[in-house]
């Protein structure tokens, strides 16, 4: 396993449905510059229609990523991303969601609004449906009722579905949604002030602090009796401390090949080859 070299581009071809970075460039409105050795360049947009089925993309087998244009966000454009998953930090995503609205500050009006998510579908998905359905809506309360009543409907997952969790996944959507409305709610502010829009504002409260519950036992039951006790893993120290060796952490001298063999050995003397360093 190697744990130094990942780049966006190898994000972006592998298509994992888990990516936390694809939902962000679809709703950014990102592209890449591809280039093939027989037709040349061309540039893809990495829209609803990039990710056609689980692990495949738009981009042909002889081509490679030559580069990524992001564009800057818009006068009155709000953009966020969220990520739900089981830890805080380097943990694969449950559920992704990046969000991209151009509403006028003013009236409230939207011209635009994106949406994607991973986490929720065989491939990072677009809510295309809703964004259709809210486009050119006024922001207010309203809109968040139906837009999490399309949402609910367009990402629908059906029992016993890879990953599991289908009904926490499909709230998580809904949630990532609503996280979204309050940040453009608070944005917009004191133009919505009298509207009651819920804005999660005031004090945070005390820090938040987790807690691990394990099985208890019996006070009866021998120490040396490891039923019903948890264990811990025999890398979790390493894993935890980051002290973990990966295969590109180790720089061996030098590397010892040798020819199949077409009878059996009969001697074989190593001690040649070490004193050069070979592993």
């Amino acid at each position: 396993m190697l744990d130094k070299f990942q780049t966006i581009a190898g994000n972006i071809v592998t298509a994992t449905p888990l990516s936390d970075l694809n939902p962000i460039w679809m709703a950014s409105g990102a592209s890449v510059l591809v280039n093939s050795e027989t037709r040349g360049e061309r540039c893809v947009s990495i829209d609803d229609k990039f990710f056609i089925s689980y692990r495949k993309t738009v981009i042909c087998p002889d081509e490679v990523i030559c580069g990524i244009w992001i564009p800057f966000t818009k006068k009155d454009e709000q953009f966020m991303a969220y990520k739900q998953s089981q830890r805080r930090e380097d943990d694969i995503t449950i559920v992704s969601g990046a969000f991209a609205a151009r509403i006028d500050a003013v009236n409230r009006k939207i011209s635009d609004i994106r949406m994607a998510f991973s986490g929720v579908a065989p491939l990072t998905k677009m809510a295309t449906q809703t964004q259709q359905k809210l486009s050119g809506r006024i922001w207010n309360k309203e809109l968040l009722h139906d837009a999490r009543v399309e949402l609910r409907e367009e990402f629908q997952l059906a029992a016993g579905v890879p990953g599991g969790m289908e009904r926490y996944r499909q709230a998580l959507v809904l949630s990532l949604f609503t996280k979204f409305f309050i940040h453009i709610s608070q944005k917009l502010q004191p133009s919505m002030k009298n509207e009651g829009i819920l804005t999660c504002t005031g004090d945070a409260g005390e820090e938040l602090r987790a807690t691990q519950i394990h099985q208890a036992v019996p006070y009866a039951q021998a120490v040396a009796d490891p039923v019903g006790r948890p264990v811990m893993h025999q890398s979790g120290v390493k894993h935890t401390t980051g002290e973990a060796a990966y295969c590109d952490d180790y720089c061996p001298k030098g590397l010892l090949f040798s020819i199949p063999w077409k009878t059996g050995c009969l001697h074989a003397d190593p001690q040649s080859s070490l004193k050069i360093g070979a592993h």
